[in-house]
């Protein structure tokens, strides 16, 4: 038998920890979809752990990081994760630091 939610808060109670694609979840060019920060803010009083994801390498931490916050999203630094950010990593691990890089999206 398939768990069908009923509300935010029953699929709070069921996981521990959420990963949040945030375009078209949280947000969208305009602004914070309804009910975005508050479904946040319910994570973060029931001791959950969520992770806001990204596939935007074009922009940093800080700028991703205050976009949201402008958005009026109560996320922390610390729970954001964009596809750029794991490029760094990588590119050690393949001694590519200092190459040439073209991003396409």
């Amino acid at each position: 038998m398939a768990f069908l939610p009923s509300s935010p808060h029953d699929l709070i109670a069921r996981y521990d920890v959420f990963l949040l694609d945030a375009y078209g979840v949280l947000v969208n060019q305009g602004g914070a979809l309804p009910g975005a920060a508050a479904f946040l803010e319910a994570i973060e009083r029931a001791g959950k752990t969520y992770l806001l994801l990204s596939n935007d390498a074009s922009r940093s931490l800080d700028t991703t990081f205050a976009r949201y916050t402008r958005f009026g999203l109560p996320v922390r630094r610390d729970r954001i994760l964009t596809s750029g950010m794991l490029l760094v990593d990588h590119f050690k691990a393949r001694g590519l630091e200092g190459a040439r890089c073209q991003v396409l999206g």
